[in-house]
């Protein structure tokens, strides 16, 4: 079901003007961190569009009905930080090695649905298009972000 999201991911890409900067998906959960554009739809019109089309391919697929989701998106704001650059890289860092965290890999590198794999091979091909951030400011395996 990760490329079930990957795919609706894509369809809110190609709908909507944003610029996906990271994102994991779990297996109950997902992280993405996204910048709007100026002129743009929202975060909120984004996250609708991506929960609601996922919910609704995903109970057609296994054959339900009801309610998907539990709550809201949870959203920080990176430009109301005292420093964006720290904080978008402590989210991106937050975001990649959440399946670390959560026990299912030893290394970030060893996860299929993450964003890592753009940042460490310029040569990755990915569903979704990741744009890197103005606040990206870090090193990956010896390789310059």
């Amino acid at each position: 079901m990760k490329d079930l999201l990957l795919l609706v991911i894509k369809l809110a890409q190609d709908k909507y003007s944003f610029e996906l900067n990271c994102h994991t998906i779990m297996n109950n959960h997902f992280h993405l961190m996204i910048t709007t554009i100026t002129g743009g739809e929202t975060i909120s019109q984004i996250m609708q569009l991506i929960k609601s089309q996922y919910a609704r391919r995903y109970n057609k697929k296994m054959k339900r009905n009801g309610p998907f989701w539990n709550e809201r998106f949870r959203d920080n704001i990176i430009e109301d930080s005292i420093c964006p650059i720290y904080t978008f890289n402590y989210i991106n860092q937050y975001i990649i090695n959440n399946p670390v965290r959560a026990g299912i890999v030893t290394d970030a590198r060893d996860y299929q649905y993450g964003c890592i794999h753009h940042y460490i091979n310029e040569n990755y091909q990915s569903m979704v298009k990741l744009t890197f951030s103005k606040y990206s400011s870090f090193h990956f395996f010896g390789k310059n972000i």
